[in-house]
């Protein structure tokens, strides 16, 4: 008795699900960040530069600011990158590769120093 198995490459079961879910949906990664919680990872990037002294249009290597970001706050990874997004999105800093430059608008939202 010869038995022959056919598979069909098309065929989807109920278990199957995407890896990663779509954009907008409950699921997905940039739906998670809460708008408030982003602002403040911003304006603890922002303090960074304001422990710098830094002035406006002034930069800050990426990478520096990524490292003791993470290391001296309570945030993480996914923090930094909310963070940065949505103070790059406020015009507060600019990513310039592997610089991070702080605008006027920036400058003016830096904490007293």
């Amino acid at each position: 008795m010869k038995m022959e198995a056919s598979v069909d490459p098309q065929c989807r079961g109920p278990d199957w699900m995407p890896i990663t879910p779509k954009a907008g949906s409950l699921f997905h990664a940039e739906t998670q960040v809460e708008v408030p919680y982003a602002d403040e990872a911003a304006r603890a990037l922002l303090q960074m530069f304001a422990r710098k002294n830094v002035r406006q249009n002034e930069i800050l290597m990426a990478s520096a600011v990524n490292i003791k970001f993470l290391k001296d706050s309570k945030y993480r990874a996914e923090d930094y990158v909310a963070g940065l997004s949505y103070a790059v999105e406020k015009g507060w800093l600019t990513n310039e590769g592997n610089m991070l430059r702080v605008t006027p608008a920036g400058f003016r939202e830096l904490p007293s120093r």
